[in-house]
């Protein structure tokens, strides 16, 4: 289990273009980037690149966030 927690930091994904996104062979299912040319964060989900929209990917309880979208939880 991975617990992060400061209340002045925070965590940077790997920041790629659609072009690099798209490169990258065989990706892990749950693999997150941040699109730069999309100005969006992006998952990987077994199949295809999807976007990540807020309230259907992400759910929280207390200070524990939840990845919830496409039947994955972590």
């Amino acid at each position: 289990m991975l617990d992060v927690y400061s209340t002045t930091k925070g965590v940077l994904v790997p920041r790629l273009t659609t072009a690099e996104m798209n490169a990258i062979t065989a990706p892990a299912a749950g693999l997150m980037i941040f699109n730069i040319d999309a100005g969006n964060f992006y998952f990987f989900s077994g199949s295809t690149w999807l976007p990540v929209s807020g309230v259907e990917l992400f759910q929280t309880n207390g200070d524990t966030l939840f990845v919830t979208g496409n039947g994955m939880r972590m």
